[in-house]
């Protein structure tokens, strides 16, 4: 198709037109039943697994069960999505990496390992548990005792959840509601995302992950990237959280750990938006840069047009 240009007042974003020969399945507006419908059977399926007493099975036995469970969840789902949609792998952001969307992915990393540091090293404190991982309401042994186990782990709880949510949230759902532009598509499929929680207290959480992934997805329009962006939070979440929430808790080293941290949080959030514009125009005039990124967000639509950053 031929190509547009987004001027602002000192970058340019190019974009390709959306393609007109898209399949009909696939470029017609979505039937507002599908997208919920899909996530319903995840939710049911789930909350299934969770009246299962799997902390009886212990060790492999109670990893080895959910990452089945976990798999039929939300695998059903992303594949009636490409049932109902045809083949819409080409569209979702499967593509090479570049330097500048690295650097989207680091400064999202930051907002999502900092945020989960800040939450539960202060609202949760009392309440974490160091051996135990919490995944779609089901409370999982995470206390590996062998190499194998850390694979496993890392398995079960870091790359199976990472790449299915990707594809169903970030990949499925927000392509179904690109049409109502970045902001619509974002919320919608954050909603979802937030209610395979299973927790009340945690639906803003993983409300505000999803939106943070889904920006990723559009700064960069690399599903790769969002996916990566995930991992590096739950791996450090899963392996590595437990130890700073240890500083957290303690009385002397409290305050120290929220201003450190939510210092740190804060920067990460200023440079989020920002790590999207070329390096060339970052020092020259911020403030108008900054405004263009939003206005972009607002009004750009999501559909397959492919930003080269």
């Amino acid at each position: 198709g031929g190509l547009r240009r987004f001027r602002g007042p000192a970058m340019s974003i190019r974009t390709r037109a959306v393609p007109t020969d898209l399949p009909a399945r696939i470029a017609e507006t979505p039937l507002s039943p599908q997208p919920p419908a899909l996530v319903l059977f995840a939710l049911l399926f789930l909350g299934l697994a969770g009246l299962i007493p799997l902390h009886l099975l212990g060790g492999a036995g109670e990893l080895l069960i959910t990452a089945l469970f976990v798999t039929v969840a939300l695998g059903v789902p992303i594949a009636a999505g490409f049932y109902l949609r045809g083949n819409i792998l080409p569209y979702l952001g499967f593509r090479s990496v570049t330097k500048n969307g690295v650097g989207v992915s680091l400064a999202a990393s930051a907002v999502l390992l900092l945020g989960g540091l800040l939450v539960n090293g202060g609202f949760f404190a009392d309440a974490y548990r160091y051996r135990e991982y919490a995944l779609y309401g089901m409370t999982l042994t995470n206390d590996p005792k062998s190499f194998g186990g850390v694979l496993l782990v890392l398995l079960v709880l870091v790359v199976l959840p990472v790449f299915l949510e990707g594809l169903l949230f970030r990949g499925v759902l927000l392509f179904e509601y690109r049409h109502g532009g970045f902001l619509l598509a974002a919320t919608v499929s954050s909603l979802l995302y937030a209610m395979l929680s299973m927790e009340f207290t945690r639906f803003p959480i993983r409300f505000l992950t999803g939106m943070i992934l889904s920006l990723v997805v559009f700064l960069t329009r690399n599903i790769l990237l969002s996916m990566l962006t995930h991992a590096v939070s739950v791996l450090f979440a899963v392996f590595f959280e437990k130890y700073v929430i240890f500083i957290a808790k303690e009385a002397e080293t409290r305050v120290l750990f929220f201003f450190v941290f939510g210092a740190l949080f804060l920067l990460s959030l200023f440079i989020l938006p920002a790590s999207r514009l070329p390096l060339s125009t970052f020092h020259l005039s911020f403030s108008q840069n900054l405004k263009e990124i939003f206005r972009f967000l607002l009004t750009e639509k999501t559909s397959s047009d492919k930003i080269k950053i």
